[in-house]
């Protein structure tokens, strides 16, 4: 077919299959390191049912990355068999690659490709999902946490007020049966999303990631991390024991009543300036230019690069995409102009005169200028017209 220039892993006579399960198998080959989906969003994209999904996938052995693929609630399909018989498990394959997981087994709810994610990675329109609606899932996380008690719902809505007063994101996970809320940082400059806690609100309990954050720089360092746990500590009825600085544990969000909201905000506060996010409260209102919504839309744009490239030019950047994966797509483009030799994929886009894909190319747009320095727009500039590129 032309629109996909080698042959899909998983089996061959594609195109005796319906075009369903030609996009699937397409989606499941584009699945990044260290996320995840679901049936329901891989069916909300190629205009199937989460059953149907899973009937095809359980019938077909040997579907690349079929073990990123989860249930709603981000478990493991008890149907799950490696196509060789081998005895590891997926979860552990799948922390291997990253994936983070709760004390309950669940999959890190950030870590989830949703269905416009999805569709994006292979360049195509999702129908509009539901549990995308951020307005549908905030009633939900307030709904929930609600049965508890004003007074704890009140806890949490002022500590996630504050977060989003000093310039951070929230955002909700797409459990089925709990909507979980965390506060998050979009590190444009290089390194991608980092959060420190989850709000889970069946339980009424604050995660602290510590899971996580032991990937994500500065708190890699476990330095940090002591420093992080021993600020919580401050809070009255919080006492995180020093040995689970690479675990998930939690306390109650009614330890943020009194000074503990005190302590926990000025941990918030903390957190963002180790991270180099935060903004001054007296600066909440600033009209300087806001960056993160355009750095989104870069991101999108690399997503979407690494499926053209694959598709157009026959090329697998599968490195770039780790990279974008890993770090952001501002991040890894910024990585790449850093270094002193081109790419691999700029030179082979080169040898297929399809430098318009390059990162350089979209680097020098100037819907993208104030994402990157002068001295970086630069360098982006040279190399193209090095090659003789000339847009």
């Amino acid at each position: 077919m032309a629109l996909w220039p080698a042959p899909l892993p998983g089996g061959s006579d594609l195109e005796d299959e319906r075009r369903t399960w030609v996009l699937l198998r397409r989606l499941l080959a584009e699945l990044p390191t260290g996320s995840w989906t679901t049936f329901g969003d891989l069916a909300t994209v190629i205009g199937s049912t989460p059953a149907a999904v899973g009937t095809y996938m359980a019938s077909r052995p040997g579907l690349e990355n079929a073990h990123r693929v989860l249930t709603s609630e981000g478990t493991v399909s008890p149907s799950f068999r490696w196509p060789d018989d081998r005895a590891g498990a997926p979860r552990d394959v799948l922390e291997s690659e990253g994936v983070t997981f709760s004390n309950g087994g669940a999959a890190d709810p950030t870590q989830r490709l949703a269905a416009k994610a999805l569709a994006k990675l292979i360049g195509m329109d999702a129908p509009e999902d539901p549990e995308d609606d951020w307005d549908l899932l905030a009633d939900r996380f307030e709904e929930q946490l609600s049965v508890h008690g004003d007074e704890t719902f009140e806890l949490a809505a002022q500590a996630l007020q504050h977060w989003a007063d000093r310039g951070g994101n929230i955002d909700f996970g797409r459990g089925a049966t709990e909507t979980s809320c965390f506060p998050w940082l979009d590190r444009a400059d290089a390194r991608g999303w980092i959060w420190p806690v989850v709000f889970y609100p069946r339980g009424a309990t604050i995660e602290v990631v510590f899971q996580h954050l032991a990937k994500r720089p500065p708190f890699d360092d476990m330095a940090h991390r002591e420093e992080f746990r021993r600020r919580l500590n401050r809070i009255d009825g919080v006492d995180i024991p020093a040995d689970r600085l690479t675990k998930r544990p939690s306390f109650p969000i009614t330890a943020l009543s009194g000074d503990g909201m005190k302590y926990f905000t000025e941990t918030l506060d903390w957190f963002m300036d180790e991270v180099g996010t935060a903004r001054p409260p007296e600066e909440a209102a600033a009209t300087e230019p806001d960056d993160s919504e355009l750095a989104a839309e870069f991101h999108s744009a690399m997503l979407l690069l690494y499926a053209r490239t694959k598709t157009e030019a026959g090329y697998n950047a599968s490195a770039f995409l780790s990279m974008v994966t890993e770090h952001g797509g501002v991040g890894a483009a910024k990585r790449l102009l850093a270094s002193p030799q081109i790419s691999d994929g700029f030179a082979a886009l080169h040898e297929r005169d399809r430098l318009d894909l390059s990162v350089e190319a979209h680097v020098t747009d100037p819907c993208f200028t104030s994402l990157f320095s002068e001295e970086e727009r630069d360098r982006a500039a040279h190399r193209l017209a090095e090659a003789g590129y000339k847009p």
